[in-house]
């Protein structure tokens, strides 16, 4: 008897699966299937039956999460943010996937965003207070390093049509997994009104981001600990050698003097 033949035992939930679903090392039932979040159209014979059942429970714990969720501001439909519990959810393209995921995550998960134009870094702020702009450069490793890249307010443009951009968030759990927000996917000529809009949407979602990574630093024992004074200094060493703008040392001093 073929696959299709019949009814069969769900591997996952124990009933009777008349409309089944093979999966690499058992059947599932088509409610399990959707509880796992899949789709129609959607296969998971390359899946197992403990990877199911493991997006099954994260989905539980992620409508709970939702449930309790109280949206305080959205940003264009893309990033929606709750500043009372400190939680965000923005629908996620998943690493080496088509598919997105609308997980519930904290402000303290956040590690590092940046902004991308077609897979170049454009922008960057990390959870020590540091960023830099950069263009013509790739972020590689889970360092942050932006090689061949320009550091510092490079206003130089590296090419004229932009195909995709994204805010990608690292988080501090997982410090090689990208997450990313998909701002546009249609060709956008730079200096045009659509380009601005576009961009000013990514920044307006990175500054989100910047604004996440200051409340840890804000909370932080060890920052508010530390002589303001010297960290200071260092902070301008770091603009005097290129390594930071003048916004991100003015943004960082103000935070340190608890302005």
């Amino acid at each position: 008897m073929g696959f299709f033949s019949g009814p069969a035992i769900c591997d996952i939930c124990g009933k009777e699966a008349e409309k089944k679903h093979k999966a690499m090392d058992g059947v599932v039932c088509d409610d399990c299937f959707k509880n796992a979040g899949y789709t129609f159209g959607m296969v998971v014979f390359g899946t197992t039956i403990d990877e199911i059942k493991a997006h099954i429970e994260q989905n539980k714990i992620n409508k709970q999460a939702m449930d309790a969720f109280e949206q305080s501001r959205i940003i264009k439909g893309l990033l929606s943010i709750d500043d009372k519990n400190q939680k965000w959810f923005a629908q996620i393209l998943l690493p080496n996937s088509k598919f997105a995921d609308s997980q519930v995550y904290s402000f303290s998960q956040v590690k590092e965003a940046w902004v991308e134009e077609d897979d170049t870094v454009v922008t960057t702020t990390k959870a020590d207070g540091l960023g830099r702009a950069a263009v013509g450069g790739a972020l590689l490793g889970s360092t942050g390093a932006v090689v061949g890249a320009v550091t510092g307010a490079s206003k130089s443009q590296s090419k004229a049509i932009v195909n995709k951009i994204c805010v990608v968030v690292r988080l501090k759990e997982s410090s090689q997994e990208r997450l990313r927000i998909v701002v546009s996917v249609a060709p956008l000529q730079r200096g045009t009104s659509r380009y601005d809009i576009f961009s000013g949407t990514a920044s307006e979602i990175l500054d989100a981001f910047n604004e996440m990574i200051a409340s840890q630093t804000a909370e932080s024992p060890a920052a508010s600990t530390a002589d303001p004074t010297a960290e200071i200094r260092k902070y301008k060493a770091l603009l005097d050698d290129g390594i930071i703008t003048q916004d991100e040392f003015d943004l960082k001093k103000k935070q340190l003097l608890g302005l």
